[in-house]
């Protein structure tokens, strides 16, 4: 930073001997620059700046203590939205209205005292104003701490009703699971799921089936690698069997972690009413995330918390959580119902106060971290504790006892199995394969097994040996021998009709197909040969018959279906 001197000279005349008259000069040098000299040498000398912050009001003196305790430099804003602006005055108004007599704020107490400077620079990362005491100046100051404000927040009494989703998410991204192994979803940009799916699953869903809850899973499903893209399919990930097996706080937990570390998603996108406008620059979602976590964190353990009051003393302690960088005019969030953009710190209960409720009350509820309570009344009260699993998340507590997973189904002779709701995950998973889920019913679930059901589980490669051997396994020996016979019989019944679907590839001559089949590597992608100018190609392998047949020269006609794709371009 600039010495004292050099700043002292960038100032008016009127200026320097105001300064002269407050710092006690008797006899001014008659030229700014010797002026600026004589006040310097006044100003640094031992003891000459006690009376001067004697002056000073409380207010005033914490502001100072500020800049000393954060090595004589902050950045602008930082004071100014406490402390207030310093009025930008050139000579003639400085002269008129002579504000060191009367200062509007702290800050200008300071700076028409000589005590704060300021100027425009970087400090680490940013760049903007900067408030600053020369380090002459600084090095005469007694000694001055600020301890910033603590975080203080308040508890009240017990809601008259409770909301907890617990271990939903968790056991909804199971049923995406189990109806991904089964059923054919195109992968694309983001959600993969359509509004056809989520209608088909939605009897099964624990939780709500909202659009930003079920965006949300996809994409911790994504993040956890329990989906993978396969061939323009999502299907199970290699992650999800270890998933399954796992205890049921690891599950909650793994999608817990997926969302607390997440750089994407990021929750502004979905606040009703607000409508962030993109800029290009990259916003880390996982950097408020964190800190609304870390003060989630200091909350007393087990009190109800008013959100009101959360946000209260989240702002007085760490306002910037979300725009590190304090820029609170560049990020473009319009309200939408008023139609104006929300700028300026003026505005951060509309934008940062909203997002703390919404990501308390939306994700960290659906993930199973908070319980929300709200009280009756003209006014209902909003209010939040961390539940045991949330304070295990945040490392407060060590989790709650696991209680066992029952592994033990029943079959009837009705076809149904019946699998208690504490069900080993993995074992429901494989049972899903080839039985058809019915019915929730008294903390049962009832699953049916079907001519349909065996048969799409031998389509997926399972033997029905593999079928009845599992069924033992779970059902303690319980199986019926007609259920096993009929199974039997059902699989006997699979696969004697065959259904391919193929490519057609046909020549105008028999010499033509004799040419194409003495071609590696063509050859090597023909099936079987149906006439001595006819053969079967797998769909799946088109664009390289194309490619193959372009390469030799050949430019083949594409009918049916794919032609609408224009495969021969």
């Amino acid at each position: 930073m600039r010495s004292l001197l050099v700043c002292l000279r960038e100032y008016p005349p009127v200026f320097l001997q105001a300064l002269a008259r407050i710092w006690a000069l008797e006899e001014l040098a008659p030229s700014k620059n010797e002026l600026a000299e004589q006040l310097a040498s006044e100003m640094l000398r031992p003891g000459a700046v006690a009376p001067i912050i004697e002056m000073l009001s409380i207010e005033a003196r914490e502001a100072l203590a500020r800049v000393v305790t954060d090595e004589g430099a902050m950045r602008g804003y930082l004071l100014t939205r406490r402390y207030g602006k310093i009025r930008p005055l050139g000579p003639n108004p400085l002269l008129r209205l002579q504000p060191w007599t009367n200062p509007d704020n702290p800050l200008e107490a300071l700076y028409y005292r000589g005590l704060l400077y300021r100027t425009y620079d970087a400090l680490g990362d940013y760049r903007g104003e900067i408030l600053f005491l020369p380090p002459q100046l600084m090095a005469t100051l007694p000694g001055m701490n600020y301890t910033a404000p603590s975080f203080n927040v308040l508890s009240t009494s017990a809601p008259d009703s409770k909301l907890l989703d617990g271990d939903a998410l968790a056991m909804d991204v199971f049923t995406l699971l189990t109806y991904l192994r089964r059923e054919t979803v195109h992968s694309g940009k983001g959600a993969f799921l359509g509004a056809r799916d989520i209608a088909t699953l939605e009897q099964r869903l624990r939780g709500e089936t909202s659009q930003e809850r079920m965006h949300l899973i996809q994409r911790l499903m994504r993040r956890a690698k329990l989906v993978v893209s396969e061939r323009s399919l999502v299907r199970p990930g290699p992650q999800a069997q270890e998933w399954l097996r796992s205890k049921p706080f690891d599950r909650s937990h793994v999608l817990f972690q997926a969302w607390r570390s997440d750089k994407g998603g990021h929750e502004l996108h979905s606040i009703n009413g607000l409508r962030w406008e993109s800029t290009g620059r990259p916003h880390d979602a996982s950097i408020p995330r964190e800190a609304i976590l870390s003060y989630l964190a200091q909350c007393p353990t087990g009190a109800w918390i008013s959100i009101p009051s959360f946000i209260k003393a989240l702002k007085t302690a760490n306002p910037d959580f979300l725009r590190p960088s304090g820029d609170y005019d560049s990020w473009y969030i319009r309200d939408t119902e008023a139609k104006r953009f929300l700028t300026g710190f003026e505005s951060w209960d509309q934008v940062e106060g909203r997002l703390i409720a919404h990501i308390i009350t939306n994700p960290l509820r659906w993930l199973g971290a908070v319980t929300i309570g709200e009280k009756n009344g003209a006014t209902p009260q909003i209010a939040f504790r961390l539940s045991p699993m949330g304070l295990a998340f945040l490392g407060l507590a060590s989790p709650e006892p696991q209680p066992e997973e029952s592994r033990t189904f029943a079959l009837g002779q009705d076809y149904l199995v019946r699998v208690p709701m504490n069900a080993n995950l993995y074992d429901r998973y494989q049972l899903e394969r080839f039985t058809e889920w019915q019915e929730e019913r008294d903390g049962i679930l009832f699953y049916h097994l079907t001519r349909a059901s065996v048969w799409r589980g031998r389509a997926q490669g399972i033997e029905i040996r593999q079928m009845i051997a599992f069924l033992h396994r779970v059902t303690a020996t319980t199986l019926p021998d007609e259920v096993a016979h009929a199974m039997e019989e059902w699989g006997n019944h699979y696969g004697k009709i065959t259904l391919r679907e193929v490519i057609l590839l046909q020549t105008q001559d028999a010499a033509t197909m004799r040419q194409l089949r003495e071609q590696t590597p063509l050859a090597d992608l023909l099936k079987e040969q149906l006439s001595p100018r006819t053969m079967l190609v797998d769909e799946g392998n088109l664009d390289l018959v194309v490619k193959q047949l372009k390469q030799m020269g050949h430019w083949p006609q594409v009918e049916g279906k794919e032609s609408r794709r224009k495969k021969g371009k």
